[in-house]
């Protein structure tokens, strides 16, 4: 059985995960701060005529230094990446019956790349796309189910068919 805690000790560690939260909380209010949270305004010509808006927007407003921020690859490696998955997204992703994603396969698979850095809250990734969040988890999920048989296909079984735990053991 456990010692039980005196009245003191519990208050001292509630007390220490309260301010432990508080300063998650400090953390997360900061990194919302950093993206901004009203929708590009629509007389931008640029944005309305790109076949990916979202992507498009980052890179004109923040550069390549905001697209490496948000997915940790520059813009050239982002399109490399993309150049491997886009014949795969362009056949399974928006096809078939029922409703359309009205955001193109490159944006869902950027903002993907930036969730899957990022973490925290559906809300929070939402706002940073300005996205409503229940679109957004529907958009990112629907597109993991589509992205990740072709991930673990080229990146994941490639690698494992190439370097058994034999290998890996005997080479040192």
């Amino acid at each position: 059985m456990a010692p039980r805690r005196t009245q003191r000790s519990q208050q001292e560690h509630q007390q220490f995960m309260l301010a432990l939260l508080d300063e998650r909380e400090v953390e997360r209010r900061a990194e919302y701060a950093e993206f901004p949270r009203q929708p590009p305004s629509d007389d931008d010509a640029d944005t309305q005529a790109s076949p990916c808006p979202i992507i498009d927007s980052w890179y004109n407003e923040g550069g390549a230094e905001a697209v490496r921020r948000l997915t940790n690859f520059s813009p050239r490696e982002f399109n490399r990446l993309w150049g491997s998955v886009c014949p795969h997204v362009t056949r399974y992703w928006n096809v078939g019956r029922g409703r359309r994603s009205a955001l193109a396969g490159k944006d869902v698979f950027f903002m993907t790349l930036s969730v899957l850095k990022f973490g925290g809250t559906w809300d929070m990734n939402a706002a940073i796309f300005c996205v409503k969040t229940p679109m957004f988890i529907k958009t990112i999920t629907a597109f993991l189910h589509v992205l990740a048989p072709r991930m673990y296909d080229d990146w994941v079984r490639a690698k494992a068919d190439e370097t058994t735990m034999r290998n890996l053991v005997t080479s040192g």
